[in-house]
């Protein structure tokens, strides 16, 4: 493949210039999860079918109202009754995603739409590492060589449903990034975690080892992020 840095570093520098941008997608989450939280405490009311049969009643008792009065009526309480219903699954259906695949959804979504800046700028892997520690931050270790032969474009600290997560970014020679997102293994389960998903056309996968979870994201559909996952896991 062959270089193309003036190319590759305009790419890079267009990707971290924008504001930041990470509390309205890895906090989205936990308010969402709040919201849902919330509207599963709302129950029907047990009167609402007698107080829509007494309304109902009360129309056909007077001779001042007419037929399209009862429709109207009626077609409130289907519309009120399809609502719940689509509340009630919508939230059942969410309660059923597996934990794995809404971080990689949040993940993946991040390195696809939001423009952010690194919280440190740094090529040293062990100055990220030392940063990473000092803001209490997941660390990386033992990273794959295919992956830390690109270059490194610094780190970043976000959080998820209250959980610090680290960003390490990386700079391939076609001007793509590979995001490592790294987040404590006891914090998330990611059940076969090596195998490709796809999300928002980007593609994931990753490795737990020591403690640590490790999931990568490509910035394009170009970025074939199995090459950077190591030959074992542990």
């Amino acid at each position: 493949m062959k270089s193309q840095k003036p190319e590759s570093e305009s790419r890079s520098e267009s990707l971290f210039e924008a504001p930041d941008l990470e509390q309205s997608l890895f906090e989205a989450e936990s308010h969402d999860a709040e919201i849902a939280a919330a509207l599963r405490t709302q129950a029907v009311p047990d009167d609402l079918e007698a107080s829509i049969l007494q309304s109902c009643e009360f129309v056909m008792a007077s001779p001042k109202r007419s037929r399209k009065v009862i429709r109207y009526l009626s077609a409130i309480a289907a519309i009120v009754a399809l609502c719940f219903f689509s509340i009630f699954g919508f939230l059942k259906s969410n309660n059923q995603l597996n934990r794995e695949l809404t971080f990689r959804e949040s993940a993946s979504l991040y390195a696809s739409q939001s423009n952010f800046l690194l919280d440190m700028r740094t090529d040293q892997l062990d100055q990220v590492t030392e940063w990473l520690e000092q803001s209490d931050s997941p660390t990386a270790a033992q990273l794959p060589a295919a992956l830390t032969t690109n270059e490194l474009l610094g780190c970043k600290q976000l959080n998820w449903r209250g959980i610090r997560v680290s960003l390490i970014c990386f700079h391939q020679a076609d001007g793509n990034i590979v995001h490592l997102f790294v987040i404590p293994s006891q914090s998330i389960e990611l059940d076969d975690l090596q195998r490709t998903a796809v999300a928002h056309s980007l593609q994931s996968a990753g490795w737990t080892t020591n403690g640590q979870t490790y999931l990568l994201v490509g910035s394009s559909p170009e970025v074939e992020v199995t090459h950077y996952l190591p030959d074992a896991t542990s």
